[in-house]
């Protein structure tokens, strides 16, 4: 049995509950309060695009107004994040998500990150769809954090190299980018909750990694990084394939990815970490 502790007008209550129980109603608190920021997102999201609509609007504002789309648009990002975190996949039937078509969706979502700071984005993505077991919303949310990672810790016209294969139980994606790198002794690191690294004023919380960690692990996806401090980092992530595909004739299996080339690269050793 567990105790909490609920807060009301009245002095605070304590409830006795079973760790079900517990468990049934914290759901059900958080999937509410998502719920409600995302009904303020949306209407703060409605206004700004309203507002920039407006002919008349100076430049100024209309600056100040794409600040706040971009901001809603993170904001609405982190919340299904969140949401996803907190589930257990059981929502979501196993083989809904279609790697290939899920994955064009987070490259085309990048691209606007990309364009400003001159990143080159090349994704080989297969025409056919790549089922797998994982859910929809938890694939999704793992490339994009990873994604969104190369894009953002990268150089000023660097470049992100994504390609997908697949063999008889798994689908792959590398994702390789020419960014900052993650130092040896710190790519553990890296996934644990509030980590950063960079110091450059990026904005971030140190949470992407941590979500794809918990995700990962949670979902029996297999999880590479490679990564040369001041070079660039390339990940790895296998996903199971849903059981229905194994009978299906498969490609070649994709091998480890190379990082962009720049001068003086060194070879990549891989450390597997999930």
């Amino acid at each position: 049995m567990n105790t909490i502790l609920v807060a009301d007008d009245q002095p605070a209550l304590v409830e006795t509950m079973s760790s079900g129980e517990c468990r049934d109603e914290i759901s059900f608190l958080f999937d509410t309060l998502v719920h409600e920021l995302n009904n303020v997102v949306l209407a703060i999201d409605g206004c700004a695009g309203l507002l920039r609509r407006d002919a008349a609007l100076a430049e100024l504002s209309r600056t100040y107004v794409g600040m706040i789309l971009t901001g809603t648009n993170r904001l609405t990002r982190r919340l299904e994040d969140l949401r996803v975190l907190t589930r257990d996949g059981s929502e979501t039937a196993p083989g809904a998500a279609d790697l290939s078509a899920i994955l064009r969706e987070v490259v085309s979502e990048s691209e606007a990150g990309a364009r400003e700071r001159e990143i080159e984005v090349s994704a080989s993505v297969p025409s056919d769809p790549v089922p797998l077991a994982a859910p929809a919303a938890v694939t999704r949310t793992i490339l994009r954090n990873i994604v969104k990672n190369a894009v953002k810790y990268n150089v000023r016209r660097g470049r992100v190299d994504i390609a997908v294969s697949r063999d008889e139980t798994r689908g792959t994606v590398s994702v390789a980018d020419t960014g900052i790198g993650i130092p040896a002794e710190a790519r553990e690191a890296v996934f644990s909750r509030g980590i950063r690294l960079d110091r450059s004023g990026t904005p971030g919380m140190g949470l992407g990694l941590y979500i794809v960690r918990r995700l990962t692990e949670r979902f029996g996806i297999d999880v590479e990084l490679d990564s040369v401090e001041g070079k660039g980092s390339a990940f790895i992530l296998r996903f199971p394939l849903s059981v229905s595909a194994w009978s299906q004739p498969q490609p070649a299996p994709l091998a480890w990815p190379t990082l962009p080339t720049v001068p003086t690269r060194p070879t990549l050793k891989g450390e597997k970490i999930g």
